[in-house]
């Protein structure tokens, strides 16, 4: 019976759709969102794929340096130090852990398999829905630039990720224009310019750069003579990218200047990226081959960060900046995938510049077609991912678009034999199957917390209990929730009977052990801990609890030796144990820690 071709409709509706995802309902009301569409989206695409013939032809010239990077991450997170963070994937960046590395594979798998099946067609849908998609994300950054509220998030929520979205959109809405006709043309038009002052409100130095250079790019790639720059810019070899890498380094143990950007954010930006490249290069001397585990590089940084690390992390008002990623794709994969994991990152990038060359220097339509704008905005998510790394709707856009670019043309005999084409397809219903499963947690878990705040806001103590203890049950390893736990049974010790109190305050120790138990490399786990005990010294009167909660303080020093208020709390408690000399130990190094201002 004759079927439909796969038309990959559901990607490129998650591609439009996933900038523009937002849904107050979850406490994250910027990623959750995204990380539900993005699984809805692979998970209807790969059935569309299905359904076609009972299979799909998601291979490319790029699998075997795909499936040397996938066996790195596994391999990786199965030896993490933090198992629970490796595989379930980080709370505060969705783009770290197994599970974004998994949609990612999954947007790049299925957008082969529209690539061979519509060929340019495809590519030229998800550039003109992504120009589109841009202009209402350009006209919120453009309002709150207006609003005079710092630097614009957009429908992101971090401006970084916004500027990296924008500088991508940016080579494919000029194109769209170049390319278009009639009221299309114009529109094209209105959504370059929007994208550009987008760019401006995001205020990312990484991403102007980037949006530069992919202009320049696209004008280079598809101009009707090949420039030597950009023949020079085709001979790229992996040897320049390890010479980029290693002169990166070199420049971290150098004296960085202090930039300061329009009022906002920490005056040492520059500074710290430095330090945490030297910290992320340390992996290279570690004896752990595949590193410390995806999504792993905050536990290292407390650890290993020095005393001027720890006077950058904080800002003029004195809040704390806590560093989730290296600010440097090399350099975090380095550190937690290792060097194994770092040479099969290279090697994909070898394979891919390869591909690349190959397709402008075989095609003669090439340069006419799609390929310069989707080669730009792939340069300029690769030069922001320099500094900053991207969101996880990012990187799975990023991914889509690489997939138009260096997939097999239609009619194209697959390559590899069925036992192989057999093996990805089985990894691509895998991937798609754990996004399906952390998204769909994730979801339950948010939507919990969010309830239970606003239960606990309205003084619905017992339901917003109930709440809080859902999503932990979804979410065990979550720091967040936990603390939510945490506070609210606080606050209803404080106002309860004596033996109602103690039953609260032994709840709290046992929620923080119970996190523990999973994540005992977690600081702020340690801290909570300590926090739990000091509540029952202090409200239950318990005096012989304060050496358990000094303990704990201790712990988490030794996990992240330069967080002040870890030092306070530790102060704190051995003031309350009358050891003045303890006290004033810490109190000396929280000296050491103040303010650079």
């Amino acid at each position: 019976m004759a079927t439909s071709p796969y038309r990959g409709t559901f990607l490129l509706a998650g591609a439009a759709g996933l900038p523009l995802a937002y849904c107050p309902w979850f406490r994250d009301a910027y990623e959750t969102p995204k990380l539900i569409l993005l699984a809805l989206c692979a998970t209807l695409a790969l059935l569309e794929a299905l359904c076609r013939r009972g299979e799909t032809r998601a291979g490319s010239d790029l699998d075997l340096p795909l499936a040397a990077f996938t066996a790195a991450v596994l391999a990786s997170a199965w030896g993490s130090i933090d198992p629970d963070l490796s595989w379930s994937g980080s709370e505060a960046y969705r783009v770290l852990g197994v599970p974004a590395w998994a949609a990612c594979l999954s947007a790049f798998w299925l957008g082969c398999a529209a690539a061979r099946e519509r060929g340019p067609e495809f590519a030229r849908r998800l550039i003109s829905w992504t120009a589109a998609a841009s202009v209402p994300v350009s006209v919120v950054a453009l309002i709150q630039l207006g609003s005079g509220g710092g630097r614009a998030l957009a429908t992101f929520g971090e401006s970084n990720a916004l500027g990296t979205y924008l500088a991508m959109a940016l080579p494919l809405a000029v194109h769209a224009f170049r390319s278009g006709a009639g009221a299309r043309r114009w529109g094209a038009l209105a959504a370059a310019a929007l994208a550009a002052g987008g760019l401006f409100a995001a205020a990312s130095r990484g991403a102007w750069l980037a949006a530069a250079l992919a202009l320049l790019a696209y004008a280079a790639l598809s101009g009707k003579r090949r420039t030597a720059a950009v023949s020079r810019a085709f001979r790229w070899t992996p040897w320049r990218c390890l010479v980029l890498g290693s002169l990166m380094l070199a420049g971290a143990g150098g004296t960085a200047r202090v930039i300061v950007l329009r009022g906002t954010g920490p005056r040492q930006s520059d500074s710290s990226r430095l330090l945490l490249w030297r910290i992320a290069a340390q992996g290279a001397r570690e004896p752990r081959l595949l590193g410390s585990g995806p999504a792993t590089f905050s536990i290292r940084l407390r650890r290993l960060r020095s005393e001027a690390l720890g006077r950058l992390s904080r800002s003029k008002s004195g809040a704390e900046w806590i560093f989730g990623h290296a600010h440097n794709d090399w350099f975090e994969v380095l550190a937690t995938l290792g060097a194994a994991g770092l040479l099969a990152y290279l090697w994909l990038h070898a394979a891919a510049l390869r591909r690349l060359r190959l397709l402008a220097s075989q095609d003669p339509d090439w340069r006419s077609g799609s390929g310069p704008p989707l080669a730009a905005a792939l340069l300029a998510v690769f030069i922001q991912a320099k500094f900053n790394i991207p969101a996880l709707a990012v990187a799975w856009f990023a991914c889509l678009c690489a997939a138009c670019l260096l997939c097999p043309a239609p009619g194209r005999p697959e390559a590899g034999a069925p036992a192989l084409r057999g093996g990805l397809l089985l990894l691509l219903a895998l991937s798609v199957l754990w996004t399906d499963a952390v998204a769909a947690r994730v979801a339950v878990a948010e939507a919990s917390d969010r309830a239970g705040r606003k239960a606990r806001g309205e003084g619905r103590a017992r339901e917003a209990a109930v709440h809080f203890e859902r999503a932990l049950a979804w979410r065990p390893g979550s720091v967040v929730y936990r603390y939510d736990l945490a506070n609210l049974l606080w606050d209803a010790a404080a106002g309860a009977g004596a033996e109602e109190r103690r039953v609260l305050l032994e709840r709290s120790v046992g929620s923080a052990l119970a996190g523990l138990r999973r994540r005992p490399r977690e600081a702020e786990l340690q801290r909570l801990l300590g926090l739990s005990e000091l509540r029952r010294a202090a409200l239950a009167g318990e005096k012989d609890r304060l050496p358990f909660a000094r303990r704990a303080f201790d712990a988490a020093l030794a996990l992240d030796p330069f967080r002040p208020q870890l030092l306070r709390d530790a102060a704190e408690t051995a003031a309350l144990q009358g050891e003045e000399p303890a006290r004033r130990g810490y109190a000396e190094r929280l000296e050491r820690l103040a303010s650079i201002y």
